[in-house]
């Protein structure tokens, strides 16, 4: 038969070494050896180590807080004879209600895990690992990405220094992408309809017929080093500076021609400006 223990404002001991306190707040503790271990106050927020939550950038609310003077932290821990790990998970839901299962949308974080650390005035997360969703969801169909974020000396907010996409890209800084397209179609014949390269090696492969082209991807800031291959036997290619940028002085949006079977290396020197530092390769 289940029983209800009621404290107001009063203590309930075990024994000297087990004690529960309440008041008419709502705040409850647990001690042992005459030391509070666990707090739940008045707003439910579960507390180890600590009697009052702590601030961590600008918000009191998470809903449980460890700290301690000693080793701080979790231990999660699978024993099976199989190769199945412990796992951290965090649920990301639309609904307004707990366990209310609504679909997330595009961009939606999912979750991160935070490194906050003291300036002497407050706790500040600065390190940020963030999951999103990284393209339109569906039922059994939900495209994600990852980031990494630190923040630079003279500031304590954390800015997005790598990510990994749904389509398996790794772009650091915004500035270098790691990954290569077998196939790209040349398409267009002027810079707003030529085909958007989106990789950093491109092979160029199809739709080249020697008026066709591509079109270079906007640098954030110097660094961006792009490779494309004209994969034709005979016709030359168009490669478009983006929109407002310039390739190698030759004017704001001229494309140039690379010739057949040939591979060229853009770098961009800042965000306007692209350059051929790369002699031609056959």
């Amino acid at each position: 038969m289940a029983q209800t223990i009621n404290a107001d404002d009063g203590v309930i001991s075990g024994s000297t070494g087990l004690k529960f306190t309440a008041d008419t707040t709502g705040i409850l503790a647990l001690q042992n050896n005459g030391t509070t271990r666990v707090t739940v106050d008045s707003n439910g927020i579960v507390l180890v180590g600590l009697t009052s939550p702590l601030t961590v950038s600008g918000a009191a609310t998470w809903q449980q807080q460890t700290s301690g003077t000693g080793a701080t932290g979790y231990v999660l821990s699978r024993f099976s004879d199989n190769a199945n790990p412990g796992r951290f998970i965090t649920v990301k839901s639309r609904g307004a209600s707990v366990g209310t299962n609504t679909i997330i949308q595009n961009g939606d974080e999912l979750g991160s895990v935070d490194f906050a650390a003291a300036d002497g005035t407050s706790y500040t997360s600065v390190v940020r690992i963030s999951g999103f969703v990284d393209g339109v969801p569906g039922t059994g169909d939900i495209p994600t990405r990852i980031t990494m974020s630190t923040s630079a000396d003279g500031s304590a907010t954390p800015t997005e220094r790598m990510r990994i996409d749904s389509s398996g890209r790794a772009i650091f800084a915004g500035l270098i992408y790691h990954s290569s397209s077998t196939a790209v179609a040349a398409a267009g014949t002027t810079q707003g309809t030529a085909t958007a390269l989106t990789a950093q090696i491109n092979n160029v492969t199809t739709g080249i017929d020697g008026t066709a082209g591509v079109i270079l991807p906007t640098p954030i800031q110097a660094g961006l080093s792009i490779f494309i291959r004209n994969g034709s036997a005979s016709l030359s290619l168009r490669i478009y500076p983006h929109s407002g940028g310039n390739i190698s002085g030759t004017g704001v949006n001229a494309a140039i021609e690379i010739e057949f079977a040939t591979v060229l290396e853009f770098i961009a020197f800042d965000t306007t400006n692209w350059y051929l530092p790369s002699a031609v390769l056959s």
